[in-house]
């Protein structure tokens, strides 16, 4: 929506997603950033927008990156949004520190335009996990939360250990489950307490869906890398 509270461009979810990075960006730059110094961008939109959200790639491969690193994401489905025009809704984190992108290799990342973490500064910024399958890209378990939850956790983990970090080093996760709520919804908690040991500060929301149908759960992580001796 722009100043006046007007939507802008009515129906074009790639036309309002574009608006919203410009927007993002514009907002950055008054701060002495940009968009090249993105280090999440989470973006909400509705399950009626599911069949053309891929074509927000190519806005976000045109405007994203330009630092040579993609930040985190994720994407939420949610059942409306702030205004029955709006179409997608974008969080835009950025760093003043330089980026560094974290990948425990997989291969996946090489054609997207996010990546699973990125350092800045102390801080890891990482993108949304779902219960995926990294090297195939087959939804895992589908109808099954638990074990959605244990393939999800089990992801931020590996990114955790390639960055040299561990369970304790997590700072907060956003939990994002679908509603109503799933079988085996009960047993999300209780893997999350026992990979992370003791776990952060976590926040659980419902929402309507995720990206690919067969997910039930979406975690958001960030960690905090140790402070050097004499910081």
């Amino acid at each position: 929506m722009d100043a006046s509270g007007d939507v802008v461009r009515p129906g074009d979810f790639v036309g309002q997603y574009a608006y919203c990075l410009d927007r993002a960006d514009a907002l950055l730059r008054r701060a002495g950033l940009s968009l090249d110094d993105a280090v999440t961008t989470y973006d909400y939109s509705t399950p009626a927008s599911r069949d053309v959200y891929r074509r927000s790639h190519r806005v976000r491969e045109e405007r994203l990156g330009g630092a040579g690193v993609y930040p985190g994401a994720g994407g939420v489905l949610m059942s409306a949004l702030h205004h029955p025009g709006a179409l997608v809704a974008i969080d835009v984190t950025a760093s003043r520190h330089p980026l560094e992108p974290v990948n425990p290799g997989w291969s996946r990342y090489d054609t997207l335009t996010y990546s699973p973490g990125v350092r800045a500064g102390r801080t890891l910024f990482m993108s949304g996990f779902a219960a995926l399958d990294m090297e195939t890209q087959e939804a895992l378990y589908p109808g099954d939360a638990e074990a959605q939850a244990e393939a999800t956790y089990g992801a931020v983990l590996r990114v955790l250990e390639h960055a040299g970090l561990g369970p304790d080093d997590l700072l907060s996760t956003v939990e994002f489950c679908v509603a109503p709520v799933p079988p085996g919804h009960r047993g999300v908690a209780s893997v999350r307490d026992r990979l992370l040991r003791t776990p952060p500060v976590s926040t659980r929301a419902a929402c309507a869906a995720l990206l690919r149908p067969e997910f039930l759960l979406e975690v958001f992580p960030t960690a905090l890398y140790p402070a050097e001796e004499g910081s």
